[in-house]
């Protein structure tokens, strides 16, 4: 009988070891939706830097600054 593990023993650790890899598969699904969310923020702030860029080269921030200068000339006026 030397050698020889008995069923019950190898049961036990094949139990162990799936444990271990479900513990393993577990982190990894863990990191992997910290990443997904990360990846998701970053091409939120990238589409929101476009944007600030378009609003600031398109010339909009001077016109609203025009727009803005023109209503305050009139809340004085009045």
């Amino acid at each position: 009988m030397l050698g020889k593990i008995s069923a019950e023993t190898h049961l036990l650790k094949e139990k162990e070891e799936s444990l271990k890899e479900i513990e393993v598969l577990r982190t990894q699904v863990d990191w992997n939706q910290e990443v997904t969310r990360f990846a998701m923020e970053n091409l939120q702030l990238k589409e929101e830097i476009r944007r600030l860029k378009s609003f600031y080269e398109g010339g909009e921030r001077e016109i609203m600054n025009q727009q803005i200068v023109a209503l305050q000339n009139k809340v004085c006026q009045n």
